[in-house]
């Protein structure tokens, strides 16, 4: 769904170029943009008490309430509120800086981490290094830095992004794909950087690093890792001949541009199927959800080719209300685009859950005249969020697939997304992306707080990870070699 786009878009709108500024704020300022806080999100959120009752939800607001006793420096007090947005469980409920931490505390000197990462649960490798200090090599292990733990350093990270449920699959993912963004906004911009480092050797050592701009970054991207920077399709497909396998990979349900060429998802999709099918393949593995969700519809045109009978994709869109007086005082949308969205939404106003009405993931959907009747193996992992895990979730529910890899970062029984409001507390600046439909995935009510569990569990393993080796698709293509034998 489109709001997997506004999270990773915030990792780098203005990336790292700010300085969040460091003056107090007065408690009486905090505790009433707090209020507004809660009050938008007891107002509007549909999905506030899907994973926790209210009773803990409220417990863990007047908590963070309470510690409200001192005055607070902006990033102070984003990071207690990143931390209590994140317990809702809704990866598309996120907190995000002001406009100011944005725009006009601008430091064009900023020097972010010089490293890309790969986690390997609480512990941190090099996986590209764009530093001055060119001896050190992939896979060189980081145990601190600037005298904080590595393992301790994730986990403060991880509480601060959210995942849906009681999963943390999305949140790893997203730190390890941005984290010289996370470390600066929770940690400030230092412009060099101490590390202890053990290299593939097995040796220890202190060293210490300056930054990189941003600017130098692309550049060293480019002439480091040339093959690293090339540009990427939405949707890809190629063959396995050995195992008369299909591998049709989507990284998301969206449309695409390499250079100045458009590609229209399900124009691609169309024609991937068509060659698929025209190839009389024995297995289709099929890999979602690298980037995220995108268009919950275009997933259901994509299961559309595999289905046996007409099916429905949602119980159910849910609303809060339809009176946000909250919301649309403190959000950016107007008056008139509420009122034309209160139309277009058609909600039962004499049902108390207020569910749309008018939604085409709410009817029958039909399967393909031509569709894929052979061993379909679908490919898994925290990345798998929004629309992506919905599909997982009908293929899932309908026994359409081996699924194999990891949990997915959303979860099972849906998600709450769409029609935002983005809320603008009153007196720090912050803003609350808040979502206003619930989207009830048509499976059974199991794996409340949960994603979808593979029948295969099979994590990447760190070597993997650093040499881009598909774990997933190793062992997938393992085991259609021994069902043939």
């Amino acid at each position: 769904m489109k709001e997997i786009k506004i999270l990773l878009v915030l990792l780098f709108i203005s990336f790292l170029n700010y300085a969040q500024t460091d003056s107090l704020i007065a408690v009486e300022a905090l505790k009433e943009d707090f209020i507004v806080y809660r009050t938008a999100l007891e107002e509007a959120h549909p999905g506030l008490y899907w994973y926790r009752t209210k009773e803990a939800m409220d417990s863990i607001f007047d908590a963070s309430l309470s510690s409200l006793n001192k005055a607070l420096t902006e990033r102070e007090f984003y990071t207690q509120l990143a931390s209590t947005t994140a317990k809702i469980g809704c990866l598309h409920t996120t907190m995000r800086p002001s406009v100011a931490f944005d725009n006009t505390q601008i430091n064009v000197e900023a020097r972010p981490f010089p490293f890309e990462i790969k986690l390997d649960s609480d512990r941190m490798f090099v996986y590209q290094n764009l530093s001055t200090d060119t001896v050190i090599e992939k896979g060189t292990e980081i145990f601190t830095i600037n005298n904080r733990e590595v393992d301790s350093l994730i986990r403060f990270l991880v509480d601060k992004i959210p995942n849906d449920g009681y999963g943390d699959g999305w949140s790893r993912y997203v730190l390890e794909r941005s984290f010289r963004y996370y470390y600066h906004l929770f940690f400030g911009q230092p412009q060099y950087f101490d590390l202890k480092i053990r290299n593939k050797d097995a040796i220890e050592e202190v060293v210490t690093v300056p930054g990189r701009l941003e600017k130098e970054r692309s550049r060293i991207l480019k002439e480091r890792y040339p093959d690293k920077v090339l540009p990427e399709s939405v949707i890809s497909l190629r063959y396995d001949d050995e195992t008369a396998s299909a591998l049709l990979k989507i990284t998301r349900f969206d449309n695409w541009k390499i250079g100045k060429k458009k590609y229209k998802f399900l124009k691609v999709l169309k024609k991937k199927m068509k060659d698929i099918l025209k190839a009389d393949v024995k297995n289709v593995i099929l890999d979602v959800g690298d980037r995220g969700g995108g268009n919950e519809l275009w997933g259901l045109e994509l299961l559309s080719y595999f289905l046996a009978e007409p099916y429905t994709a949602y119980k159910a869109v849910e609303f809060k209300t339809l009176d946000y007086n909250i919301s649309k005082k403190y959000s950016n949308t107007s008056s008139l685009a509420y009122g034309l969205a209160k139309l277009y939404l058609n909600v039962d106003e004499a049902d108390s859950t207020l569910n749309q009405q008018n939604y085409r993931g709410l009817k029958p959907y039909p399967p393909k005249k031509k569709r894929f009747t052979g061993n379909l193996y679908l490919l898994v992992g925290g990345a798998t969020a929004s629309a992506t895990s919905d599909f997982a979730a009908w293929m899932d529910a309908l026994a359409l697939a081996t699924i194999i890899g990891t949990e997915t970062g959303g979860s099972y029984l849906g998600n709450t997304s769409n029609w935002e409001f983005l809320i603008t507390l009153p007196n720090t600046k912050l803003r609350l992306q808040l979502p206003l439909a619930r989207y009830l995935t048509n499976v059974e009510n199991t794996g409340l707080g949960r994603g979808v569990i593979p029948a295969y569990v099979v994590p990447t393993t760190l070597h993997d990870k650093l040499n881009d080796i598909d774990t997933q698709l190793n062992f997938t293509l393992q085991l259609i070699r021994e069902k043939a034998n």
